[in-house]
Protein backbone atom coordinates (compact mmCIF):
# COMPACT_ATOMS: atom_id res chain seq x y z
CA UNK A 1 0.00 0.00 0.00
CA UNK A 2 0.91 3.23 -1.25
CA UNK A 3 1.64 5.70 1.80
CA UNK A 4 -0.02 9.30 1.48
CA UNK A 5 2.11 12.08 3.09
CA UNK A 6 -1.03 14.42 3.20
CA UNK A 7 -3.75 14.07 5.17
CA UNK A 8 -6.93 14.29 3.22
CA UNK A 9 -9.51 17.08 3.70
CA UNK A 10 -12.93 16.20 4.53
CA UNK A 11 -14.00 18.28 1.82
CA UNK A 12 -11.86 16.15 -0.37
CA UNK A 13 -13.36 12.87 0.72
CA UNK A 14 -17.06 14.39 1.21
CA UNK A 15 -17.45 16.37 -1.72
CA UNK A 16 -15.13 16.15 -3.99
CA UNK A 17 -12.48 18.50 -4.13
CA UNK A 18 -12.09 21.97 -5.77
CA UNK A 19 -14.30 20.73 -8.22
CA UNK A 20 -16.87 20.23 -6.48
CA UNK A 21 -16.50 23.83 -4.79
CA UNK A 22 -16.89 25.22 -7.98
CA UNK A 23 -20.19 23.21 -8.86
CA UNK A 24 -21.63 24.59 -5.31
CA UNK A 25 -20.93 27.85 -5.56
CA UNK A 26 -22.89 27.83 -8.36
CA UNK A 27 -25.80 26.12 -6.05
CA UNK A 28 -29.29 27.78 -5.56
CA UNK A 29 -29.42 27.13 -2.19
CA UNK A 30 -27.31 29.53 0.22
CA UNK A 31 -26.17 27.42 2.76
CA UNK A 32 -24.17 25.38 0.40
CA UNK A 33 -22.34 28.48 -1.06
CA UNK A 34 -21.70 29.47 1.78
CA UNK A 35 -20.82 25.50 3.23
CA UNK A 36 -18.71 25.85 -0.09
CA UNK A 37 -16.95 29.20 0.74
CA UNK A 38 -15.60 27.85 3.85
CA UNK A 39 -13.62 24.86 2.32
CA UNK A 40 -12.58 26.72 -0.82
CA UNK A 41 -9.23 28.32 1.05
CA UNK A 42 -7.76 24.75 1.37
CA UNK A 43 -7.25 24.77 -2.23
CA UNK A 44 -4.28 27.60 -2.20
CA UNK A 45 -4.50 30.32 -4.73
CA UNK A 46 -7.27 29.10 -7.18
CA UNK A 47 -9.85 28.78 -3.58
CA UNK A 48 -8.79 31.88 -2.81
CA UNK A 49 -9.73 33.87 -5.71
CA UNK A 50 -12.80 32.24 -5.50
CA UNK A 51 -13.49 33.64 -2.30
CA UNK A 52 -12.62 37.06 -3.44
CA UNK A 53 -14.95 36.74 -6.24
CA UNK A 54 -17.73 35.99 -4.12
CA UNK A 55 -17.52 39.37 -2.51
CA UNK A 56 -19.50 40.54 -5.96
CA UNK A 57 -22.35 37.73 -5.41
CA UNK A 58 -25.45 39.77 -5.14
CA UNK A 59 -26.38 38.06 -1.74
CA UNK A 60 -25.71 39.87 1.35
CA UNK A 61 -25.43 37.08 3.11
CA UNK A 62 -22.51 35.55 0.85
CA UNK A 63 -20.48 38.90 0.60
CA UNK A 64 -20.07 38.98 4.06
CA UNK A 65 -19.07 35.26 4.88
CA UNK A 66 -16.56 35.91 1.93
CA UNK A 67 -15.03 39.26 3.65
CA UNK A 68 -15.53 37.29 7.46
CA UNK A 69 -13.02 34.97 5.51
CA UNK A 70 -10.66 37.13 3.69
CA UNK A 71 -10.57 39.85 6.16
CA UNK A 72 -6.62 38.69 8.52
CA UNK A 73 -4.99 37.39 5.04
CA UNK A 74 -2.22 39.05 4.03
CA UNK A 75 -1.95 38.66 0.33
CA UNK A 76 -2.47 41.90 -1.97
CA UNK A 77 -5.23 40.69 -3.98
CA UNK A 78 -7.00 39.53 -0.92
CA UNK A 79 -6.31 43.57 0.56
CA UNK A 80 -7.30 44.72 -2.72
CA UNK A 81 -10.33 43.25 -3.05
CA UNK A 82 -11.34 43.87 0.39
CA UNK A 83 -10.39 48.11 0.17
CA UNK A 84 -13.11 47.95 -3.46
CA UNK A 85 -15.57 46.13 -1.14
CA UNK A 86 -15.66 48.64 1.47
CA UNK A 87 -15.65 51.67 -1.25
CA UNK A 88 -18.84 50.05 -2.56
CA UNK A 89 -20.37 49.18 0.32
CA UNK A 90 -21.11 49.95 3.57
CA UNK A 91 -19.35 48.24 6.54
CA UNK A 92 -22.43 48.52 8.73
CA UNK A 93 -22.80 44.97 9.85
CA UNK A 94 -19.28 43.65 8.84
CA UNK A 95 -17.30 42.42 11.57
CA UNK A 96 -14.04 44.08 10.40
CA UNK A 97 -12.21 43.53 13.86
CA UNK A 98 -8.77 42.36 13.60
CA UNK A 99 -8.87 43.39 9.57
CA UNK A 100 -5.70 43.30 7.45
CA UNK A 101 -5.33 46.42 4.83
CA UNK A 102 -1.98 47.00 4.85
CA UNK A 103 -0.99 49.60 2.41
CA UNK A 104 -4.59 49.94 0.54
CA UNK A 105 -6.16 52.37 -0.79
CA UNK A 106 -9.26 53.38 1.44
CA UNK A 107 -9.34 57.34 0.76
CA UNK A 108 -12.54 58.83 1.44
CA UNK A 109 -13.99 55.26 3.18
CA UNK A 110 -17.12 55.89 5.57
CA UNK A 111 -16.08 53.71 8.82
CA UNK A 112 -18.63 55.71 10.69
CA UNK A 113 -18.63 53.97 14.08
CA UNK A 114 -16.61 51.40 12.46
CA UNK A 115 -15.03 48.75 15.25
CA UNK A 116 -11.61 48.31 13.90
CA UNK A 117 -10.08 46.88 16.72
CA UNK A 118 -6.67 45.70 16.48
CA UNK A 119 -6.77 46.31 12.73
CA UNK A 120 -3.85 46.32 10.41
CA UNK A 121 -3.61 49.59 8.47
CA UNK A 122 0.53 50.10 8.08
CA UNK A 123 0.73 52.33 5.40
CA UNK A 124 -2.86 52.56 4.72
CA UNK A 125 -4.47 55.63 2.62
CA UNK A 126 -6.94 56.84 4.75
CA UNK A 127 -6.90 60.65 3.64
CA UNK A 128 -10.18 62.34 3.75
CA UNK A 129 -11.64 59.05 5.41
CA UNK A 130 -14.98 59.12 7.76
CA UNK A 131 -13.89 57.62 11.07
CA UNK A 132 -15.97 59.44 13.53
CA UNK A 133 -16.68 56.95 16.41
CA UNK A 134 -14.55 54.39 15.26
CA UNK A 135 -13.02 52.21 17.61
CA UNK A 136 -9.55 51.75 16.69
CA UNK A 137 -8.06 50.50 20.53
CA UNK A 138 -4.91 48.62 19.61
CA UNK A 139 -5.24 49.09 15.57
CA UNK A 140 -1.52 49.76 14.17
CA UNK A 141 -1.55 52.63 12.17
CA UNK A 142 2.26 52.84 11.40
CA UNK A 143 3.09 55.39 8.70
CA UNK A 144 -0.93 55.69 7.21
CA UNK A 145 -2.06 58.68 6.00
CA UNK A 146 -4.97 60.19 7.61
CA UNK A 147 -4.76 63.56 6.43
CA UNK A 148 -7.63 65.64 6.69
CA UNK A 149 -9.63 62.30 7.73
CA UNK A 150 -12.56 62.65 10.53
CA UNK A 151 -11.65 60.94 13.61
CA UNK A 152 -13.70 62.89 16.01
CA UNK A 153 -15.28 60.60 19.18
CA UNK A 154 -13.04 58.14 17.96
CA UNK A 155 -11.21 55.33 20.13
CA UNK A 156 -7.67 55.01 19.72
CA UNK A 157 -6.62 54.27 23.10
CA UNK A 158 -3.21 52.08 22.50
CA UNK A 159 -3.16 52.53 18.98
CA UNK A 160 0.13 52.80 17.38
CA UNK A 161 0.17 56.25 14.64
CA UNK A 162 3.83 56.59 14.82
CA UNK A 163 4.95 58.08 11.64
CA UNK A 164 1.44 58.54 10.43
CA UNK A 165 -0.10 61.49 8.70
CA UNK A 166 -2.87 63.51 10.43
CA UNK A 167 -2.14 66.89 9.14
CA UNK A 168 -5.69 68.52 9.37
CA UNK A 169 -7.49 65.73 10.51
CA UNK A 170 -10.33 65.76 12.96
CA UNK A 171 -9.49 64.50 16.52
CA UNK A 172 -11.57 66.41 18.50
CA UNK A 173 -12.83 64.55 21.14
CA UNK A 174 -10.78 61.53 20.37
CA UNK A 175 -9.29 59.26 22.69
CA UNK A 176 -5.48 58.68 22.37
CA UNK A 177 -4.90 58.17 25.84
CA UNK A 178 -1.68 55.78 25.75
CA UNK A 179 -1.61 56.03 22.01
CA UNK A 180 1.82 55.93 19.78
CA UNK A 181 1.91 59.37 17.86
CA UNK A 182 5.74 58.58 17.64
CA UNK A 183 7.24 61.39 14.60
CA UNK A 184 3.68 61.59 13.50
CA UNK A 185 2.28 64.34 11.48
CA UNK A 186 -0.58 66.65 13.52
CA UNK A 187 -0.15 70.02 12.29
CA UNK A 188 -2.81 71.79 11.91
CA UNK A 189 -4.85 69.08 13.50
CA UNK A 190 -7.56 69.65 15.28
CA UNK A 191 -7.35 67.90 18.78
CA UNK A 192 -9.95 69.88 20.84
CA UNK A 193 -10.65 68.26 24.07
CA UNK A 194 -8.80 65.17 22.93
CA UNK A 195 -7.41 62.43 25.59
CA UNK A 196 -3.71 62.17 25.05
CA UNK A 197 -2.96 61.05 28.60
CA UNK A 198 -0.18 58.87 28.97
CA UNK A 199 0.37 59.36 24.63
CA UNK A 200 4.14 59.27 23.32
CA UNK A 201 4.28 62.24 21.41
CA UNK A 202 8.23 62.07 20.82
CA UNK A 203 9.49 64.30 18.48
CA UNK A 204 5.86 64.88 16.73
CA UNK A 205 4.76 67.51 14.54
CA UNK A 206 1.74 69.69 16.43
CA UNK A 207 2.56 72.79 14.57
CA UNK A 208 -0.30 75.19 14.46
CA UNK A 209 -2.97 72.16 16.10
CA UNK A 210 -5.56 73.26 18.13
CA UNK A 211 -5.33 70.93 21.42
CA UNK A 212 -7.66 73.27 23.37
CA UNK A 213 -9.03 71.51 26.33
CA UNK A 214 -7.24 68.54 25.62
CA UNK A 215 -5.70 66.38 28.34
CA UNK A 216 -2.52 65.97 28.11
CA UNK A 217 -1.63 64.60 31.68
CA UNK A 218 1.81 62.27 31.80
CA UNK A 219 1.92 62.87 27.55
CA UNK A 220 5.95 62.33 26.61
CA UNK A 221 6.41 65.35 23.99
CA UNK A 222 9.72 65.18 24.00
CA UNK A 223 11.36 67.33 21.18
CA UNK A 224 7.41 67.83 19.33
CA UNK A 225 6.72 70.69 17.35
CA UNK A 226 4.34 72.75 19.50
CA UNK A 227 4.91 76.15 17.50
CA UNK A 228 1.99 78.24 16.81
CA UNK A 229 -0.24 75.50 18.97
CA UNK A 230 -3.50 76.25 20.99
CA UNK A 231 -3.06 75.10 24.07
CA UNK A 232 -5.63 76.90 26.17
CA UNK A 233 -7.24 75.20 28.94
CA UNK A 234 -5.63 72.24 28.04
CA UNK A 235 -3.42 69.98 31.43
CA UNK A 236 0.17 69.21 30.70
CA UNK A 237 0.42 68.09 34.54
CA UNK A 238 2.85 65.83 34.40
CA UNK A 239 3.74 65.84 30.55
CA UNK A 240 7.29 66.04 29.31
CA UNK A 241 7.81 68.85 27.16
CA UNK A 242 12.23 68.48 27.04
CA UNK A 243 13.20 69.92 23.62
CA UNK A 244 9.83 70.46 22.77
CA UNK A 245 9.62 73.73 20.69
CA UNK A 246 7.23 76.27 22.11
CA UNK A 247 7.85 79.19 19.61
CA UNK A 248 4.25 81.43 19.62
CA UNK A 249 2.25 78.44 21.23
CA UNK A 250 -0.61 79.53 22.82
CA UNK A 251 -1.85 79.14 26.05
CA UNK A 252 -4.17 81.04 29.06
CA UNK A 253 -4.63 80.75 32.42
CA UNK A 254 -6.05 77.71 32.56
CA UNK A 255 -3.39 75.92 30.81
CA UNK A 256 -2.20 73.85 33.58
CA UNK A 257 1.70 73.61 32.88
CA UNK A 258 4.98 72.16 35.05
CA UNK A 259 6.71 75.24 36.01
CA UNK A 260 9.75 74.12 34.19
CA UNK A 261 7.88 74.26 31.30
CA UNK A 262 6.33 77.58 31.62
CA UNK A 263 9.91 79.45 32.07
CA UNK A 264 10.79 78.02 28.63
CA UNK A 265 7.93 79.09 27.10
CA UNK A 266 7.98 82.55 28.81
CA UNK A 267 11.66 82.90 27.50
CA UNK A 268 11.14 81.94 24.06
CA UNK A 269 7.85 84.38 23.99
CA UNK A 270 8.34 87.17 26.16
CA UNK A 271 12.10 86.97 26.98
CA UNK A 272 14.09 87.32 30.10
CA UNK A 273 16.41 90.09 29.85
CA UNK A 274 17.82 91.12 33.63
CA UNK A 275 15.48 88.16 35.03
CA UNK A 276 16.52 86.31 37.64
CA UNK A 277 16.68 82.19 36.40
CA UNK A 278 19.10 81.12 39.00
CA UNK A 279 19.00 76.98 39.07
CA UNK A 280 16.31 76.63 36.46
CA UNK A 281 15.41 73.59 34.64
CA UNK A 282 15.90 73.74 31.09
CA UNK A 283 17.08 70.97 29.91
CA UNK A 284 17.55 70.37 26.05
CA UNK A 285 15.30 73.56 26.08
CA UNK A 286 14.76 75.45 22.37
CA UNK A 287 15.80 78.79 23.69
CA UNK A 288 17.12 79.41 20.07
CA UNK A 289 17.05 83.79 19.31
CA UNK A 290 15.84 84.15 22.93
CA UNK A 291 16.47 87.48 24.56
CA UNK A 292 18.76 86.56 27.53
CA UNK A 293 20.54 90.02 27.68
CA UNK A 294 21.71 90.31 31.27
CA UNK A 295 19.99 87.43 32.78
CA UNK A 296 21.08 85.33 35.83
CA UNK A 297 21.46 81.84 34.81
CA UNK A 298 23.95 80.63 37.80
CA UNK A 299 23.74 77.09 38.33
CA UNK A 300 21.01 76.65 35.65
CA UNK A 301 20.80 73.29 33.76
CA UNK A 302 21.06 73.94 30.24
CA UNK A 303 22.62 70.54 28.82
CA UNK A 304 21.62 70.35 25.45
CA UNK A 305 19.39 73.15 25.08
CA UNK A 306 19.25 75.11 21.63
CA UNK A 307 20.45 78.89 22.09
CA UNK A 308 20.86 78.97 18.53
CA UNK A 309 21.20 83.21 18.15
CA UNK A 310 20.10 83.79 21.13
CA UNK A 311 21.74 87.22 23.03
CA UNK A 312 23.20 86.43 26.24
CA UNK A 313 24.97 89.40 26.43
CA UNK A 314 26.35 90.35 30.21
CA UNK A 315 24.44 87.42 31.26
CA UNK A 316 25.55 85.72 34.15
CA UNK A 317 26.33 81.77 33.91
CA UNK A 318 28.43 80.66 36.79
CA UNK A 319 28.78 77.07 37.03
CA UNK A 320 25.86 76.51 34.48
CA UNK A 321 25.50 73.43 32.83
CA UNK A 322 25.80 74.01 29.43
CA UNK A 323 27.42 70.37 28.23
CA UNK A 324 26.20 69.73 24.85
CA UNK A 325 24.51 73.18 23.90
CA UNK A 326 23.99 74.43 20.81
CA UNK A 327 25.06 78.01 20.84
CA UNK A 328 26.11 78.87 17.15
CA UNK A 329 26.19 82.73 16.43
CA UNK A 330 24.73 83.50 20.25
CA UNK A 331 25.93 86.12 21.74
CA UNK A 332 27.77 85.92 24.70
CA UNK A 333 30.33 89.33 24.51
CA UNK A 334 31.25 90.09 28.06
CA UNK A 335 28.98 86.54 29.73
CA UNK A 336 29.95 85.52 33.12
CA UNK A 337 31.03 81.76 32.64
CA UNK A 338 33.02 81.69 35.55
CA UNK A 339 33.34 77.84 36.02
CA UNK A 340 30.58 76.78 33.71
CA UNK A 341 30.32 73.77 32.17
CA UNK A 342 30.50 73.20 28.35
CA UNK A 343 31.78 70.17 27.37
CA UNK A 344 31.14 69.42 24.02
CA UNK A 345 28.93 72.55 23.70
CA UNK A 346 28.90 73.87 20.21
CA UNK A 347 29.68 77.65 19.81
CA UNK A 348 30.87 77.97 15.95
CA UNK A 349 30.79 81.40 15.21
CA UNK A 350 30.05 83.10 18.59
CA UNK A 351 30.57 86.12 19.94
CA UNK A 352 32.32 85.53 23.45
CA UNK A 353 34.60 88.92 23.30
CA UNK A 354 35.27 90.19 26.83
CA UNK A 355 33.85 87.06 28.20
CA UNK A 356 34.79 85.47 31.74
CA UNK A 357 35.63 82.12 31.21
CA UNK A 358 38.33 81.23 33.96
CA UNK A 359 37.71 77.92 34.68
CA UNK A 360 34.88 76.79 32.54
CA UNK A 361 35.36 73.53 30.93
CA UNK A 362 35.52 73.91 27.48
CA UNK A 363 36.47 69.61 26.65
CA UNK A 364 35.55 69.00 22.74
CA UNK A 365 33.87 71.99 22.30
CA UNK A 366 33.32 73.49 18.71
CA UNK A 367 34.68 76.94 19.00
CA UNK A 368 35.74 77.09 15.02
CA UNK A 369 34.90 80.80 14.12
CA UNK A 370 34.13 82.04 17.61
CA UNK A 371 35.58 85.51 19.07
CA UNK A 372 36.99 85.02 22.11
CA UNK A 373 39.05 88.85 21.83
CA UNK A 374 39.31 89.94 25.49
CA UNK A 375 38.32 87.32 26.94
CA UNK A 376 39.76 85.08 30.03
CA UNK A 377 40.28 81.81 29.31
CA UNK A 378 42.60 81.50 32.35
CA UNK A 379 42.82 77.68 34.22
CA UNK A 380 39.97 76.79 31.53
CA UNK A 381 39.96 73.12 30.30
CA UNK A 382 40.43 73.29 26.51
CA UNK A 383 41.68 69.93 25.25
CA UNK A 384 40.72 68.68 21.86
CA UNK A 385 38.44 71.58 21.56
CA UNK A 386 37.98 72.81 17.99
CA UNK A 387 39.54 76.00 17.84
CA UNK A 388 40.20 76.54 14.15
CA UNK A 389 39.65 80.33 12.70
CA UNK A 390 39.00 81.38 16.25
CA UNK A 391 40.20 85.09 17.18
CA UNK A 392 41.83 84.73 20.40
CA UNK A 393 43.44 88.44 20.00
CA UNK A 394 43.88 89.62 23.51
CA UNK A 395 42.86 86.37 25.09
CA UNK A 396 44.17 85.16 28.15
CA UNK A 397 45.22 81.57 28.43
CA UNK A 398 47.08 81.45 31.47
CA UNK A 399 47.10 78.28 33.20
CA UNK A 400 44.51 76.59 30.22
CA UNK A 401 44.84 72.92 29.21
CA UNK A 402 44.82 72.83 25.14
CA UNK A 403 46.46 69.48 24.78
CA UNK A 404 44.97 68.43 21.51
CA UNK A 405 43.37 71.40 20.69
CA UNK A 406 43.11 72.01 16.95
CA UNK A 407 44.48 76.20 16.95
CA UNK A 408 44.74 76.31 12.66
CA UNK A 409 44.24 79.21 11.32
CA UNK A 410 43.23 80.62 14.98
CA UNK A 411 44.04 84.54 15.89
CA UNK A 412 46.64 84.70 18.54
CA UNK A 413 48.52 87.84 18.26
CA UNK A 414 48.48 89.49 21.71
CA UNK A 415 47.30 86.02 23.14
CA UNK A 416 48.41 85.34 26.51
CA UNK A 417 49.83 82.54 27.94
CA UNK A 418 52.34 81.96 30.72
CA UNK A 419 54.35 78.75 32.22
CA UNK A 420 51.20 76.74 33.17
CA UNK A 421 49.87 76.85 30.37
CA UNK A 422 49.79 73.45 28.71
CA UNK A 423 49.82 74.11 24.90
CA UNK A 424 50.83 70.81 22.00
CA UNK A 425 54.46 72.81 20.67
CA UNK A 426 53.35 72.67 17.55
CA UNK A 427 50.82 75.35 18.50
CA UNK A 428 53.61 77.00 21.19
CA UNK A 429 55.87 77.48 18.12
CA UNK A 430 53.20 79.48 16.05
CA UNK A 431 52.20 81.72 19.10
CA UNK A 432 55.85 82.82 19.72
CA UNK A 433 55.67 83.69 15.96
CA UNK A 434 52.73 86.49 16.56
CA UNK A 435 54.43 86.98 19.26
Amino acid sequence: MTENNQEPRAYDAVLGGIERVIKDLESESESIRIEALSGALDYGEQGRNLVIKALEEQSETIRHTAFSLLKTRTESPVTEALAKYIRNYTVENLDVTRIVLDKANLSGADFYEADLYEAYLIETNLSEADLRKANLNWANLYKADLNDANLSGANLNDANLSDANLRGANLSGANLSEAYLIEANLSEANLSGANLSGANLNEANLREADLSGADLNRADLYEANLSRANLSGANLSGANLSGADLKATKIDEKTILNEEYLTVWQIVNQGANGQDLRNAGLFRAKLSEADLRGADLSGAELIGAQLIGADLSGATLIGTELDGAQLIGATLSKADLYEAELVGATLSGANLSEADLRKADLRDADLRGTDLSGANLSEADLRKADLRDADLRGTDLSGANLIEADLSGAKLKGTKIDEKTILDEEWHEVWQIFN
